[in-house]
C-alpha cells in the first residue's frame, strides 16, 4: 500500500509540473535567452509577388498569446481581380520550427521553420517543399 501512494505521488508531482511547465510556456527564460514563443507574438505582414495568380499576393499573420494565429491572405491578379483567404490555426513552437494546426480539422498540421532577425523585427517562415516567406513586424 505505501508503495502505491509512493507511486501515486510520483506521478501527481509529474503531472502538476508538467501542468506547470505548460503554462509557463512562452513567457520568461528559454534556455538563458527569449523564448521562441514570446517571440512570435503580435502582427506580421509581407507581400509578394505570386507567380501562380500572375499578381500578388499580401500576408497577415497574426500569432496570440492563447496559441491561435489569424492567417489572412488578398491575393490580387494583373487583370484587377482580387481574392482572400482566411484561416485559423493552433500553434505549437519548438527549437527550429513552428508546427501550425488547423482549428476547423485538427488533423491537418504542417511544420514550419522559423529564423528570426533583424533584432526579432524580421520572421522567415520556411516550408519544406516551398520557398521562404519573410515577415516584418508591425506590431
Amino acid at each position: 500500500m505505501r508503495n502505491e501512494l509512493a507511486v501515486v505521488g510520483i506521478i501527481v508531482s509529474f503531472a502538476v509540473g508538467f501542468g506547470i511547465g505548460m503554462m509557463l510556456n512562452g513567457s520568461g527564460e528559454y534556455k538563458g535567452k527569449t523564448s521562441p514563443f514570446s517571440k512570435f507574438i503580435g502582427t506580421w505582414r509581407a507581400v509578394e509577388y505570386n507567380e501562380t495568380i500572375n499578381g500578388s499576393a499580401e500576408y497577415t499573420w497574426c500569432f496570440y498569446k492563447n496559441y491561435s494565429l489569424y492567417l489572412h491572405i488578398d491575393f490580387y491578379n494583373s487583370s484587377g481581380g482580387r481574392d482572400n483567404l482566411t484561416v485559423w490555426y493552433i500553434f505549437e513552437v519548438y527549437d527550429d520550427q513552428i508546427k501550425l494546426i488547423t482549428k476547423d480539422n485538427p488533423s491537418v498540421h504542417r511544420y514550419l521553420g522559423y529564423e528570426f532577425s533583424d533584432n526579432d523585427k524580421q520572421l522567415t517562415l520556411m516550408s519544406p517543399t516551398g520557398k521562404p516567406l519573410t515577415l516584418h513586424k508591425i506590431e
